[in-house]
């Protein structure tokens, strides 16, 4: 997902890196030489307290950029735009709300102050009030989207290394998380209706690019608990 997110911003001309904090010998100093406009957080349930709480940390840091919040946490918990260190939430398709929300950042010279009431978000108003921003309509074809980014990685020797491709076909991340693999296609449909997927053929041909821009994979593994609920 944040591969996904990251290619669209950089089609638009932005710079974008992944930091993993337990990774990094001094997170803070890394994030003053990137000097960021904003930053992304994607926690899943269960790590959105660690998550707000590092926000709340890196205010100083980034010289107050921007924290947004995106995934699947954010999707299903919009009270969390309430909480202290986050200044916006990302729900829906982040993919087009992303590069918006970045131009008015770039437009308003790194402030949130403008970002409340963008469509496809959720933000908490001065009174405390939740501000929700039109419903964005949701990409239903996946194979207009970016190929995922691997490269916003590229700071971390171990990610690089890998010889293993993770690849997933559907837009199912909330399937995934609350669906469990015992329950059959009907009642996945009833709960969450059809999920999104790409073509076949779009799923090959993006493996095959991934194999292209980093020939030292050798395998290729699917993420994805319902891949072949479709099957027979």
């Amino acid at each position: 997902g944040l591969m996904t997110l990251a290619a669209a911003a950089v089609f638009r001309g932005h710079q974008v890196t992944a930091f993993i904090p337990a990774a990094e010998r001094n997170l803070a100093r890394a994030l003053r030489r990137f000097a960021p406009d904003a930053l992304v957080f994607a926690p899943h349930s269960g790590t959105e307290g660690w998550a707000t709480g590092m926000a709340r940390q890196l205010r100083e840091v980034t010289g107050g950029a921007p924290n947004l919040f995106t995934g699947s946490h954010a999707e299903d918990h919009p009270g969390l735009a309430q909480a202290e260190g986050v200044d916006l939430l990302l729900v829906g398709d982040p993919e087009t709300t992303l590069p918006e929300v970045l131009l008015k950042i770039e437009r308003s010279h790194g402030k949130a102050r403008d970002l409340p009431g963008t469509a496809g978000t959720v933000a908490r108003g001065e009174g405390g009030q939740r501000i929700v921003g039109a419903e964005r309509q949701a990409n239903d074809d996946l194979d207009e989207l970016p190929l995922a980014d691997i490269e916003i990685y590229r700071r971390y020797p171990f990610v690089r290394q890998q010889t293993t491709l993770t690849f997933a076909t559907g837009r199912g991340v909330t399937e995934n998380t609350h669906a469990g693999f015992r329950i059959g296609l009907a009642e996945l449909a009833r709960r969450f209706g059809p999920s999104r997927r790409h073509s076949p053929t779009e799923a090959v041909r993006r493996i095959h690019l991934h194999i292209h821009r980093r020939p030292i994979y050798r395998r290729v593994a699917f993420r994805d608990d319902s891949l072949l609920m479709d099957a027979g």
